[in-house]
């Protein structure tokens, strides 16, 4: 059996995966940033939409990541649309963007998609295109493929670039 296109085993390990690879989140720990959630408010995401992250913590992330083993993984607390450049790495092999919101979406696929490694992938989360879907990465992940002239790939609800 084969996963994500047939590129790793399944049965691959956990630290034949991981070995020599740093594991960052950058998240804001607090819920949505305000000013990024009115964009998608008046596009139709509902209000009470944006409080569903508000409780996190990074405390809470770090003892959840703990409880599964996954140590290595680094928190970063902070926007990823205003992360300071330093904190990101040269290279990235996966990216898994998960922000939910058009306009931080957007803004983190300029960042990570000039260091995404040759043969990298990034996967946006919440690219559905369903009425019912209340979060709008999809219109950031549309908007940063045509301004940079990639195909706007879809699987599985997920909007996906490689290099």
């Amino acid at each position: 059996m084969q996963c994500w296109r047939n590129r790793l085993p399944c049965c691959a390990s956990r630290s034949e995966i991981s070995k020599g690879k740093r594991y960052i989140c950058f998240d804001t720990f607090s819920g949505f940033v305000e000013e990024q959630a009115k964009t998608d408010m008046a596009l139709g995401t509902p209000k009470a939409a944006l409080q569903t992250y508000a409780q996190n913590s990074k405390e809470l992330v770090r003892k959840i990541l703990d409880i599964h083993g996954r140590h290595e993984v680094e928190l970063v607390e902070g926007d990823i649309a205003k992360v300071d450049e330093s904190m990101l790495s040269e290279k990235y092999s996966v990216v898994l963007l998960d922000v939910d919101l058009s306009e931080p979406t957007y803004e983190a696929l300029k960042k990570f998609y000039p260091r995404l490694s040759p043969g990298g992938v990034i996967l946006v989360d919440d690219c559905a295109d369903e009425p019912q879907q209340r979060w709008r990465a999809r219109l950031g992940f549309e908007q940063f493929c045509k301004e940079f002239g990639l195909p706007a790939r879809m699987e599985f609800d997920f909007g996906v670039i490689e290099k």
